[in-house]
């Protein structure tokens, strides 16, 4: 890899391409990339954090849903978003 490829880099997709895909980061060390989204993923997520397998010191880290505006999800997944 080059030092290039080692930089991680913010995902500025629009939204009309984030579907279907998330940005998967790694808080320790930034490493991002896309991945897959899953049906128990917030709709509204638009990224996660987890610690990936270099970083992992078997801390039985949490993984960590964001939406648009950087705000950690932290509602019962059963409930709308936005839900009074």
């Amino acid at each position: 890899m080059t030092d290039e490829q080692d930089k991680p880099r913010f995902c500025a997709l629009p939204l009309e391409r984030r579907v279907g895909w998330i940005l998967l980061r790694c808080p320790k060390c930034g490493r991002e990339t896309h991945t897959d989204r899953q049906p128990t993923d917030y709709m509204e997520a638009i990224r996660i954090e987890v610690t990936c397998p270099d970083c992992d010191t078997g801390d039985f880290s949490e993984m960590m849903q964001f939406d648009e505006d950087g705000r950690h999800i932290t509602r019962d997944p059963d409930e709308t978003p936005n839900a009074e």
